[in-house]
C-alpha cells in the first residue's frame, strides 16, 4: 500500500523521521509535485535525501508527496507517482517536467491489467524504444482522466471519482484553480493529510497477567496466549509488522524473513549432509582413522581388521 501526503501551504512539511519511515515501508519510488507560479512542478524517482531538500526550499509552497510500493507495472522512476494528467506515455513516464494537472494515487484500481506498450527510453546519452509494463494508475490517467481533465474541478465529476474511489482507492488531484483529495485521508498533528498511516510502528499495550502470557494446554487443544512484539524491527529487512523473536536464529524476525532463514538453513544442512565423514576414531589394531569402529572384547577395530580376525579364527 502506497502513501500520499498533502501538504497544504500553510504547514510546515512532515519531519525526516515520518518521510524515514514512508520511505521504509514504501521502498518502490518517491515522487513530489509541487504547486509555483508557473505551474506544477514534477519530480520523481528521486532520493530521500533530495526530497528533504526540495520540502526545505519550498516549505511554504502547496505540495503532494508519493512513496511508492508496486503493484503494477515496472519498478523505475519513470512509473513513480505523481503523473500528469496527460495521453502520451513518455510524458507520464517522464521524471522532471512541469503541467498544469496532475494525480497521485494509492490503491489498486482492479479493472486495468498490467499493460505492454512501446516507450522511449535514455541509456547512456542515447535514447531507444523498448517494452514497459504500464501501471493501473496510468491506464486510469490515460482512459478516464486525461479526456476529462477540463473537468476535473466540476462537481459532478468530483462525485463520480468519489463514488468511484469509495471502497479501496484514494487519489490527490491537482488543477490550475484547486488541489483535492479523493477518498478518506488522515489528519495528523503535523497538519498534513496521509491517504494511511501503515508505516508507523504499532505499539500495543496489554496486559501483563499471568492470565494474558501464560501457555496452557484443555480439552481443545495446545494454546499459547502469547503475543506479537510491534515495537521491534526485523533485523533482515527493518519492518515492524509480524515481528517476533526468532529462538533459532537468535534474533528478531519478521514472518516472510523466518521462513526465509529457516530454508537457507536447511539447504545448508543438507550440502553438510552430503559431504563425506571426516574420521574420528582410531582403530587399535592397525592404527589407522576410520569413520567408524567395531568394538570386540573391548578393543576398538576398523571393520577391515574385524574381517581379517573373523577369518583367523576360523
Amino acid at each position: 500500500m502506497c502513501v500520499i501526503i498533502h501538504k497544504p501551504a500553510s504547514v510546515s512539511p512532515p519531519s525526516e523521521e515520518t518521510l524515514k519511515q514512508c520511505k521504509e515501508r514504501n521502498k518502490d519510488g518517491i515522487g513530489i509535485a509541487i504547486r509555483l507560479p508557473d505551474g506544477i512542478h514534477i519530480k520523481k524517482g528521486i532520493t530521500l535525501k533530495t526530497l528533504n531538500q526540495l520540502l526545505q526550499e519550498h516549505k511554504d509552497k502547496e505540495c503532494v508527496i508519493h512513496f511508492r510500493l508496486a503493484t503494477q507495472g515496472w519498478i523505475d522512476a519513470g512509473n513513480c507517482h505523481p503523473f500528469p494528467i496527460e495521453t502520451d506515455i513518455n510524458l507520464l513516464r517522464r521524471t522532471n517536467l512541469v503541467t498544469n494537472y496532475a494525480v497521485a494515487h494509492n490503491g489498486i484500481f482492479s479493472d486495468f491489467d498490467e499493460d505492454k506498450v512501446k516507450v522511449i527510453i535514455r541509456r547512456k546519452g542515447k535514447k531507444r524504444k523498448t517494452n514497459a509494463y504500464l501501471s493501473d494508475t496510468q491506464q486510469f490517467i490515460r482512459k478516464v482522466l486525461a479526456p476529462l481533465k477540463e473537468n476535473l474541478d466540476s462537481p459532478a465529476l468530483k462525485y463520480l471519482l468519489e463514488e468511484t474511489c469509495r471502497y479501496s482507492n484514494k487519489l490527490v488531484i491537482m488543477t490550475p484553480r484547486e488541489t483535492y483529495r479523493v477518498g478518506s485521508f488522515e489528519l495528523e498533528e503535523d497538519g498534513c493529510y496521509y491517504s494511511n498511516t501503515r508505516f508507523k510502528p504499532v505499539v500495543i499495550k496489554y496486559n501483563n497477567d499471568w492470565w494474558y502470557n501464560r501457555n496452557y494446554n484443555n480439552n481443545y487443544g495446545n494454546y499459547n496466549n502469547s503475543f506479537n512484539d510491534y515495537t521491534k524491527k526485523c533485523s533482515e529487512c527493518g519492518t515492524y509488522l509480524n515481528v517476533h523473536w526468532s529462538q533459532y536464529h537468535m534474533k528478531y524476525l519478521c514472518d516472510l524473513c523466518t521462513r526465509k532463514l529457516s530454508k537457507q538453513k536447511k539447504q545448508a544442512l543438507k550440502q553438510l549432509e552430503k559431504k563425506e565423514e571426516k574420521p574420528n576414531f582410531i582403530c587399535q589394531m592397525c592404527g589407522k582413522k576410520v569413520g567408524s569402529i567395531i568394538v570386540r572384547d573391548n578393543i576398538e577395530m576398523c571393520s577391515e581388521c574385524f574381517e581379517e580376525l573373523k577369518d583367523c579364527l576360523k
